[in-house]
């Protein structure tokens, strides 16, 4: 039996594996299709490798490439099959959307709400939240030595996190929001999930195609690869850039295309995408490129909740105030695109923290039928003192009104996300 040794893109906990895995002698470590454990993922990070039979590997290989070539064809034919798997995971999001209102989106705009689903076990949703961040953050930890194995991992970790918002769409939203929130390690790799996930909640409910769809999640999973390591290091940097590090910065979109052309991807979309992404004239070309078009709401989402997002030398915004900044113009109403991205997520999105009026605090878990009406878990009472368990309020209800929007560097309590989502 010829052993190979499995690249780090291949191993997170909980991920499971369509092949089996042993050690440097040939002993069975774990057969094919069970979860990797927390101790085998630790082998990896502790320098010990992990093995497969090269025969058992090298047809799914082909079956990824096979898969990054279907996602590839531009334009899609008419008859492009509706689904394409990934290792047995559904790349096509099945998450439905519903209609939204006319209106100052600020005001009066409806969140979009996803159809209800049989109700599912909340630890079992994070575990697989943690597990898509963690196959992710192993890819782009090897992003130096891109090759095809660093380009499954990032296809994987997509796949995982779009199959997911199709069953839980409001999980897929709060872990990585609450990461970013919270944490600034690892930043690239929750920050490109976030992004995802949201490029396409926004894309479903504007009726964009489904091969736009793919090559706009794609790309957002993928858009700062030019700087992965270096955007890690910023989060963690409270002085101002320094020279080369700018240099770095204003010219990542360009490097990233290229990188990624080097790997393997051949798709035009995604790759301008990415080209495109900080380019400060999309507003103009929208109208005349499809890439400049996706290009603008990757923009838009990036720029949103990086607002939010924690790190050392900047405070993070509110969902309000980040939603404000991003998409209100200073004279006039937001655009269709602005709109459907509060239209998407309500005024509060999974994983922002408001204060009600009734004067308890808490954490968003759900969208509500109308942008300021979300569902909220309370971890903090009335009297400013936190509570034993969450509590559930439904904000459409009179005195428990959303009264203010907070960033998390406000809010100085926190809950376990399984104890938190295991009330929706």
């Amino acid at each position: 039996m010829p052993l190979i040794a499995l690249p780090s893109a291949y191993v997170s906990s909980q991920q499971r594996l369509p092949f089996s895995v042993f050690d440097a002698k040939g002993n069975l470590l774990l057969g094919a299709g069970r979860p990797l454990t927390e101790g085998l993922a630790q082998r990896v990070n502790d320098g010990q490798a992990m093995y497969a039979d090269a025969d058992e590997v090298g047809p799914w290989r082909e079956f990824i490439r096979q898969t990054l070539r279907q996602l590839s064809r531009r334009p899609a034919p008419t008859g492009m099959p509706g689904q394409v798997r990934v290792v047995g995971v559904n790349l096509k999001s099945a998450a439905s959307m519903v209609d939204t209102s006319q209106g100052d989106p600020v005001v009066n705009a409806r969140a979009v709400v996803a159809r209800p689903t049989p109700k599912q076990n909340a630890g079992t949703l994070v575990d697989e939240g943690r597990a898509i961040a963690n196959t992710l953050i192993a890819a782009l930890r090897d992003s130096q030595r891109l090759d095809v194995d660093w380009l499954t991992g990032c296809v994987m970790a997509l796949a995982y996190a779009r199959e997911l918002a199709s069953r839980a769409p409001e999980v897929a939203l709060f872990l990585p929001m609450q990461h970013c929130a919270h944490s600034y390690t690892a930043y690239s790799a929750n920050h490109g999930l976030l992004c995802a996930v949201l490029c396409e909640r926004v894309a479903h409910l504007l009726d964009w195609p489904e091969p736009e769809i793919d090559a706009l999640t794609c790309a957002a999973v993928t858009m700062n690869v030019g700087m992965s390591q270096l955007q890690d290091q910023l989060a963690q940097q409270s002085d101002p850039l320094r020279p080369e590090q700018r240099r770095i910065v204003d010219s990542h979109a360009d490097a990233g295309a290229r990188l990624l052309e080097q790997v393997g991807v051949t798709d035009p979309l995604w790759l301008d995408i990415v080209r495109l992404h900080h380019s400060n004239d999309l507003v103009e070309r929208q109208d005349k490129e499809p890439a400049a078009r996706l290009a603008r709401l990757l923009q838009l989402v990036d720029r949103y909740t990086a607002k939010m997002s924690r790190r050392k030398g900047r405070v993070p915004m509110s969902s309000l105030a980040a939603a404000r900044d991003t998409c209100v113009p200073r004279q006039g109403q937001p655009d269709a695109m602005a709109s459907a991205l509060l239209k998407s997520l309500g005024l509060y999105p999974p994983g922002s923290y408001v204060r009600l009026a009734s004067g308890e605090i808490g954490v968003v878990v759900a969208c509500g039928l109308r942008a300021d009406r979300p569902r909220v878990a309370v971890m903090m009472g009335n009297s400013g003192l936190p509570l034993g368990d969450p509590v559930l309020r439904d904000t459409s209800q009179t005195g428990r009104e959303v009264a203010a929007a907070l960033s998390a560097a406000e809010v100085q309590v926190r809950m376990a996300p399984e104890r938190l989502l295991a009330l929706v």
